[in-house]
């Protein structure tokens, strides 16, 4: 017997959307938003135009979290700490 392999879904998002994701990601996780980092590109997790389903989920949860891990992440950090003031 075959087994038919499901292809993942795919869909079409534009970067201006996938930031948008990224944005609320990163808001949840500590409250700022992506545009109080500097320096970080966040074009590097960007999948394509199209693109399966999961792998913008898994891009918009590693775009955010490697930006807080990152230096560009330092200046969030701070203030997220009152260390910038």
């Amino acid at each position: 017997m075959d087994q038919v392999q499901s292809q993942p879904e795919t869909i079409s998002l534009d970067f201006d959307k996938f930031l948008r994701y990224v944005d609320r990601r990163f808001q949840d996780i500590c409250g700022l938003s992506i545009n109080d980092v500097e320096d970080f590109d966040f074009s590097d997790y960007y999948p394509g135009e199209t693109a399966p389903k999961i792998e913008y989920a898994q891009a918009v949860v590693d775009a955010a979290r490697d930006c807080l891990s990152n230096a560009a992440g330092v200046d969030v950090a701070n203030k997220i700490m009152g260390e910038d003031e």
